[in-house]
């Protein structure tokens, strides 16, 4: 991800160009899903409850198939 866009979407919010909490990008009301948005991680919506993944990133799969894993793993191994 360039850093470069991340510092360019935030201005653009920061400036009012852009709302970050616009309910077209959330699917079911809870999965946030924006292709243009190049961030993995996004604020939810009430920005102190913590992050959340952008399901348009690729990667957002793969940071959520590794969550899984370790979760199995430590849940197996706990036993």
């Amino acid at each position: 991800m360039d850093l470069k866009i991340n510092l360019i979407y935030c201005i653009n919010i920061f400036q009012g160009n852009m709302s970050e909490d616009n309910d077209k990008y959330y699917k079911w009301y809870i999965f946030y899903y924006n292709p243009e948005d190049p961030r993995l991680f996004v604020p939810k919506r009430i920005a102190w409850t913590g992050w959340s993944l952008n399901f348009a990133n690729p990667y957002a799969y793969l940071v959520l198939a590794i969550s899984l894993f370790i979760l199995g793993l430590t849940s197996y191994f706990l036993r």
